[in-house]
């Protein structure tokens, strides 16, 4: 520390250097006055200095600065005015070009040309603003066509080429924002081959069993996969058949066999059972089934892996080439940088490969992006992807895709490229309804009080960052499971008074047991599926719900039995939780709503007030009204579920709205018994959290968190 005689001292030697540097700039400068003035040079140096330190002094006051020793005063010479006059320019009044170069350039900002596809041979031009030389060129292309309703022009896809050379040569302040290269080949493309004589597909090949099966519009899929040449993504709804349509399309290239069926590890038995069943030509001896590490491929026909073992045994599978390529549940795929999607692209350069699954995008258009780029090499890069159809925003730690734009024209591009979609209530009529219903759980049997749901409560009232809500979020949908307990037993035991078979759907391991423990006590019969059920169990108790009529429930994980089973022998599913993807959600419902159902189909969602089911149930209406905006309709309106209370299910029905604030490995049960007191701590581990978000870190990103109020 200096003490108050050095800092004085300090500033007596600077203020002597500073006088040595005034002194001295002074001197040159009066040798060039000479005695053209009558004033002694000692005098001048005199006035000159005195003046110099007194204004830069008051000065530096004034502005709270302290004097830079590396910078000089500076001298503004004027005739008529003393040479002692200083003054110093202020940066904040300097003008700066850098920081407006549109005004020193004078450039004015640019008119916006944006075209978009609007079908497969026209696309639409969007100006913001009116402008008649615009207008005057649209005139001249022979396509042209004004929409009057919209006020906009579209031109045929062949004239596309023509419109942006005159339009860019035009003027220079028009910027014309075109289609992406690829969306222009693609659809120039389909012009050629629509002047082309339609192929017919011979499918005398397959086998007839598989065949003389087949629904009209299943046969429609295999044909429009065999004309994309056996590379697309078969997207139909949960219960359509995507199975079938696979196989009929991979007998169709059975010479460039040997075909690879990637699956989840849930559904690998369940190939196996659809090969011999559809596929009868194909010997069971050629069907190889790799269940360990240890296994080897041999010369089989058809080798069936789950995502996991291929991740493990990646070098081994891509010493060998595949033919065909089947990935089910291809939404598995939606992240380029997981480990399953970088095995798959090792092995995408096959000749053709089909994916299938009925939730192409659980919440995002982002997801398409690497489905799209396994069965189209050449496709867009992800950063013109993301722009274009995704909102894409630069942060400032890279680029944000996790919006919606321009989703007509990418419904157009899927459907013309790779993708075909066709829901239930479009190609099979003679399906019976499904009809969703919300039961708002009793009150009384809600512990809202519990600490962990004030605790809760309170962290997601006191979170600032987006990690903090997230985290909040969590731990407050772990505490709804405990306190919701109650109230969905209570509703399970007037349920199982009608003695009708149902599904019902939990997330969290305590309410399972919850379940499973009462209907244990009232000594009905149940299976049950979660995460510690392996594929021969869960293929057995499928079969026992199925086959026979005294077993009444099947208690099932969201997460473990949303997908891969057939269970038709009931027409009522009940979802004690909800899930954040509305996709996952809606595979559950499908597990019943499926080809094979004779019965009218009842779903039904339990939701309790003033609990994380509050925030979710917005959530999830958002993901599906962006999926819905792509062409990826999940057949999901939440709008039009009605609404009940547990004491009267089917009386007294109220609007949703009202409620709402804001926009084990067997069948036999723990003896764990409820939480009566529901103070127990609450612990939310990071495996569960990736169970949450469905196994991807990013699933949570859409939420709006930060209008949680």
């Amino acid at each position: 520390m200096y003490s108050k005689e050095d800092i004085e001292k300090k500033r007596q030697q600077a203020l002597q250097r500073k006088n040595q540097r005034v002194l001295s700039y002074n001197n040159v400068n009066t040798e060039s006055i000479g005695t053209s003035r009558n004033v002694s040079s000692n005098q001048l140096i005199q006035n000159n200095t005195a003046n110099s330190i007194t204004k830069i002094s008051n000065n530096y006051k004034i502005k709270g600065l302290m004097p830079n020793s590396n910078k000089l005063p500076v001298y503004r010479n004027y005739e008529g005015k003393s040479r002692s006059t200083i003054k110093l320019q202020s940066t904040k009044n300097r003008f700066n070009p850098v920081a407006n170069t549109s005004k020193f350039y004078n450039i004015m900002p640019k008119l916006e040309v944006c075209c978009s596809m609007i079908s497969n041979t026209r696309f639409t031009v969007d100006m913001k603003v009116f402008n008649t030389d615009l207008i005057d060129l649209f005139k001249t292309i022979p396509s042209k066509l004004y929409n009057f309703t919209n006020k906009t022009w579209n031109f045929h896809i062949s004239d596309y080429d023509i419109l942006r050379e005159k339009v860019i040569g035009l003027k220079s302040d028009i910027a014309f924002i075109g289609l992406p290269s690829f969306l222009v080949k693609t659809f120039q493309n389909l012009l050629l081959q629509e002047k082309e004589p339609k192929k017919i597909v011979d499918l005398s090949d397959v086998d007839a069993t598989l065949l003389n099966s087949l629904y009209p519009f299943q046969k429609q899929g295999i044909e429009y996969g065999i004309s994309m040449n056996g590379r697309c993504l078969i997207a139909d709804d949960m219960g359509l058949g995507k199975t079938r349509q696979a196989l009929g399309i991979a007998a169709y290239y059975r010479k460039y066999w040997p075909l690879l069926i990637v699956t989840p590890s849930s559904l690998k038995y369940q190939w196996v059972e659809d090969i011999i069943q559809n596929l009868p030509s194909v010997p069971i001896y050629s069907i190889q089934h790799i269940i360990t590490t240890k296994d080897n491929i041999d010369k089989s026909q058809i080798i069936i892996v789950s995502y996991d073992l291929l991740i493990k045994k990646i070098d081994m599978f891509a010493a060998r080439k595949y033919g065909v390529i089947i990935c089910d549940e291809s939404h598995y795929l939606k992240s380029g940088k997981t480990q399953r999607t970088k095995a798959i692209q090792r092995l995408a350069n096959s000749r053709h490969l089909i994916l299938l699954t009925g939730t192409p995008a659980l919440s995002r258009p982002i997801e398409l992006y690497s489905q799209i780029k396994l069965l189209i090499p050449g496709f867009m890069s992800y950063q013109e992807f993301g722009i274009r159809y995704c909102g894409g925003v630069k942060r400032t730690f890279g680029w944000d895709f996790l919006g919606s734009t321009n989703s007509k024209e990418l419904e157009i591009l899927l459907k013309a490229c790779c993708l075909i979609r066709r829901l239930k209530s479009e190609v099979m009529l003679e399906l019976p309804s499904k009809i969703r219903e919300n039961v708002v759980l009793d009150p009384q049997l809600i512990k809202y009080g519990t600490e962990e749901m004030k605790t809760a409560s309170k962290n997601l009232e006191r979170s600032l960052d987006s990690l903090q809500k997230k985290n909040a979020l969590l731990q407050y949908y772990a505490a709804t499971s405990k306190v919701k307990e109650k109230a969905v037993c209570n509703y399970v035991t007037d349920l199982i008074e009608n003695q009708e078979k149902f599904l019902i759907f939990a997330h969290h391991q305590n309410m399972l047991d919850a379940i499973s423990n009462l209907l244990t006590s009232k000594k009905i019969l149940f299976i049950r599926i979660d995460g510690k059920t392996n594929s021969n169990q869960r293929k057995f108790y499928v079969d026992m719900f199925q086959e026979d009529d005294k077993i009444l429930v099947a208690v099932l994980s969201i997460l473990a039995a949303n997908a891969g089973i057939t269970m038709t022998a009931a027409r009522l599913v009940i979802f004690a939780e909800l899930s954040w993807n509305p996709g996952i959600l809606a595979q559950a419902e499908d597990r019943v709503h499926r080809i094979g159902q004779t019965s009218n189909v009842v779903i039904r969602y339990l939701l309790a007030k003033s609990t994380a089911d509050d925030h979710m149930w917005p959530a999830i209406q958002k993901k599906i009204n962006v999926l819905n905006d792509v062409g990826l309709d999940q057949n999901f309106d939440l709008h039009e579920v009605d609404t009940s209370s547990q004491s009267s299910v089917l009386l007294n029905q109220e609007k949703l709205d009202k409620y709402i604030k804001v926009s084990s490995n067997t069948t036999s049960i723990n003896s764990s018994s409820l939480d009566e007191t529901g103070n127990a701590t609450l612990h939310v581990s990071f495996e569960s959290m990736r169970d949450l978000l469905d196994i991807d870190d990013d699933a949570f990103n859409d939420v709006n968190l930060t209008d949680i109020t």
